[in-house]
């Protein structure tokens, strides 16, 4: 019995097929030859065994190459430029950056940092402050990605929203500091509130480092358990944020500032917004 099959590679050594044949069938895997041609799907041959396995050609439908879920190309890019920015201020302004983070000392006296006349406009403090909020709006949406809050952010996606956050809390963390001045000025407290503009700089460049610490170990390290970091990092933000209330406290007592002003900043200016950022993710 004849059973007409034909396929398209020449045949340069005997093999075990019974019947002489020009052509070999590669299969499902390799749909064409290589002038760009469908393989044919019968080969000539007498046996039966061998013509079902080159009549076969059953394809099997591939699985598609998923879209990445966060664009790690921008956060390798973003991570450098954080770096650069980390690295001329432990190199130029290590002595201003040292006096600014000594603001977090409850022992140490504070010393005004020399620079602008309302202490945060130096180059220092405003390179501190892009290379925090560089840092936190990176470390933001990988986060969710990573803790599955998020859908997944690929390509334009990530830079888009990183670029929001990173506008968002720029212009909340200069909109923080107008507060303090207007506050210190109107209350006759200028002295309090210009030590706790730098102790907010301290927190954010605090949680700055960290959460560039950790962006960096989740896009380019094989750990296992992202969303660990991701907790990790939620962590030391809230105990830098709640020891900065604490710092708060300790500058009020120190000055002689009334207790209800702390009490009603606290409310209006620390709390409230927390609970404000709490109701828009929908906690209650």
């Amino acid at each position: 019995m004849q059973v007409s099959a034909t396929d398209t590679i020449p045949d340069q050594i005997s093999d075990t097929i019974p019947d002489k044949q020009s052509d070999y069938y590669i299969g499902s895997f390799i749909p064409v030859d290589s002038s760009g041609n469908s393989f044919p799907d019968t080969i000539t041959t007498s046996n039966l065994v061998y013509s079902r396995v080159y009549t076969n050609n059953v394809r099997f439908a591939g699985d598609p190459v998923s879209a990445k879920s966060f664009n790690s190309d921008f956060g390798f890019m973003v991570l450098s430029f954080s770096f650069i920015l980390l690295a001329v201020l432990v190199i130029s302004g290590r002595k201003s950056l040292f006096n600014t983070l000594s603001s977090l000392s409850l022992k140490r006296p504070f010393v005004l940092p020399v620079g602008g006349a309302l202490g945060v406009l130096s180059w220092t403090p405003v390179l501190t402050d892009v290379f925090s909020m560089l840092s936190a709006a990176l470390f933001l949406p990988l986060a969710g990605v990573m803790a599955g809050f998020t859908g997944k952010l690929p390509g334009f996606e990530t830079i888009r929203l990183s670029s929001i956050l990173f506008t968002g809390l720029m212009s909340a963390l200069l909109l923080r500091y107008l507060i303090c001045i207007i506050t210190g000025s109107l209350s006759d407290n200028k002295n309090a509130f210009r030590e706790y503009r730098t102790v907010i700089s301290s927190v954010w460049f605090l949680a700055g480092v960290s959460f560039f610490l950790l962006s960096g170990t989740i896009l380019f390290t094989s750990y296992q358990h992202p969303e660990h970091l991701v907790w990790a990092g939620a962590g030391i933000f809230i105990l830098l944020y709640f020891y900065r209330i604490i710092r708060l406290l300790f500058i009020f007592i120190k000055q002689r500032v009334s207790i209800l002003y702390f009490i009603l900043y606290l409310c209006a200016l620390e709390v409230l917004p927390v609970l404000i950022v709490i109701k828009l993710l929908g906690a209650f």
